[in-house]
């Protein structure tokens, strides 16, 4: 935990030195926090100028997104603050172990569009800036909204929600993931395509594997004919697919463009998801 703590600290510096900016320097854009570590491994936040505006209190922390930052401290949490260090949201209190301070923090989700994904009582709702519930909990899960659609999960299935938290597309899909680039991946049965914010296939149904859009792209996967299903997780793909043959498989991976076009496969395939 120390040395991941200390690791994170580093990056932070480095990213202030990256950006042309040194300790005790006039900061270009002070309205910037940024978090730091003290020398008793507690977190807070700096402005570009090194100088402390939220004094480290917290024994884990996100940095700000949209102006709001996850933070968790010794006496319960985690919950959403401010730039003035102000409660937004408190999630109920819970009996904290340091060593699972990544895990906690990580359950409340960062605002983006507007709103972030929280959890009470087991079900899955979103607040807004000033920690009021702008979508009350009632999915099963739910993710962060992107391109003004986020996934939710009931009891029928995957679908895609808007900002009033009406279904824009419904819930019938086994799994699915954000929207990048105008297109989601969606799983039915077994296999993985793309739907447009339509809920339109534009991308047939046919991948073992299906990443996110990103510069035109999204990376995918192919299990050999005869191959059979295993358990396990790839990098960055969290379900229950493996590919037969060992631990990295024998399968086939690539990259193929947003338009359904040209495959552009990869003579390194142990490397696509990793």
């Amino acid at each position: 935990m120390k040395k991941r703590i200390a690791a994170l600290a580093a990056a932070a510096m480095g990213f202030l030195a990256g950006a042309g900016v040194s300790i005790g320097q006039k900061a270009a854009n002070p309205g910037i926090l940024l978090p730091f570590m003290d020398e008793a491994e507690y977190w807070g936040f700096m402005d570009r100028a090194a100088k402390v505006v939220i004094p480290a209190d917290y024994i884990e922390v996100r940095g700000f997104s949209e102006g709001i930052a996850r933070v968790l401290d010794d006496r319960g949490g985690p919950f959403y603050i401010d730039a003035t260090n102000k409660i937004i949201w408190p999630a109920p209190a819970m009996i904290l172990d340091r060593d699972y301070a990544q895990v906690l923090i990580d359950e409340l989700g960062p605002f983006c569009d507007g709103l972030a994904c929280v959890t009470e009582k087991g079900r899955f709702g979103f607040i807004d800036r000033t920690g009021k519930y702008a979508i009350q909990p009632r999915f099963l899960s739910a993710g962060n909204f992107s391109e003004g659609l986020a996934w939710a999960k009931t009891a029928e299935g995957f679908g895609f929600i808007r900002q009033d938290g009406v279904f824009a597309v419904k819930p019938q899909y086994k799994s699915a993931r954000s929207f990048s680039g105008g297109l989601a991946p969606v799983m039915l049965g077994e296999k993985w395509g793309y739907i447009d914010k339509t809920g339109a296939v534009v991308i047939k149904i046919q991948y073992d594997k299906a990443g996110g859009f990103s510069e035109g792209l999204a990376s995918f996967g192919v299990r050999n004919p005869g191959e059979i299903k295993g358990t396990g997780m790839l990098a960055e793909v969290r379900d229950n697919y493996n590919f037969a043959g060992s631990s990295i498989g024998n399968r086939k991976c690539g990259y193929r463009p947003d338009n359904s076009g040209t495959i552009f496969k990869s003579s390194r395939t142990k490397r696509i998801w990793r």
